[in-house]
């Protein structure tokens, strides 16, 4: 999308999004946030999304397809994040052991969801309008590293070429941040360092399991352990157009 903006890193396994600064970014605590060059703030991945992507080919003028990307944002929230971005984290995390109930069932519904987009793709290119948008950059994110939660892929063809596609687009950025090493463990079933992690507030006390977003804006991968705010630098209006990254 061709935006000038800075880039901050939030580091969720050291309780940055705990922090009273943090907190008046964004009181729900989670990320990614984007600062806009007045001071307002906006949350959730895929209104940010939208919103950068407004007046430019990522997001249709015509009603139906921006209801068809409307309805893909929606399922990668309600679907694809939980099943196969939720899973990736907790196997990563500790949360589920890699011999426990959980991620031994959860894949068969991260590959269900993976059916889905597969059968979609079978007669188009990409999710919604038949190109590239908003949809695709979204339902990307943590698609493509169904196979680091150990999740079969290779009967989903259509799904495997639609990641090549993707990947192929003008501006594409592969900055996938990796979990620290220093805080995983070894773990046989998938290609993970894995390690029980419980997370901690300032002061010490244990906290409950944050809410863990992925990384977004323009053509980024998602599901590091580097989180970030995205704030937009002074003269953008956030409506731009034009081609590359966020």
């Amino acid at each position: 999308m061709a935006r000038d903006f800075d880039r901050i890193n939030v580091d969720i396994f050291d309780g940055d999004t705990l922090t009273d600064d943090y907190k008046r970014l964004n009181p729900v605590r989670s990320t990614p946030v984007l600062q806009l060059a007045d001071g307002q703030t906006l949350i959730e991945s895929n209104a940010i999304l939208w919103y950068l992507a407004a007046g430019t080919p990522y997001l249709p003028d015509d009603a139906l397809d921006q209801a068809e990307v409307c309805r893909w944002l929606i399922y990668e929230q309600s679907d694809v994040m939980p099943m196969i971005g939720g899973l990736r984290f907790r196997l990563a995390t500790g949360r589920f052991t890699a011999d426990g109930d959980a991620a031994q069932t959860r894949p068969n519904g991260a590959h269900a969801v993976l059916q889905i987009i597969d059968h979609h793709l079978a007669a188009r290119p990409f999710l919604a309008a038949d190109r590239y948008t908003i949809a695709d950059t979204a339902t990307y994110a943590y698609a493509h590293v169904a196979e680091e939660a150990g999740i079969d892929t290779s009967d989903c063809t259509r799904f495997r070429a639609w990641l090549e596609r993707v990947s192929e687009q003008p501006g594409f950025v592969d900055d996938l941040a990796p979990y620290p090493r220093e805080c995983l463990r070894p773990c046989r079933s998938v290609d993970l360092w894995m390690t029980p992690l419980t997370p901690r507030t300032p002061t010490g006390r244990a906290e409950p399991p944050r809410r863990h977003q992925k990384i977004s804006g323009g053509r980024s991968r998602s599901g590091a352990s580097s989180t970030l705010t995205r704030r937009l630098r002074a003269g953008d209006s956030g409506r731009g157009a034009g081609r590359g990254a966020a």
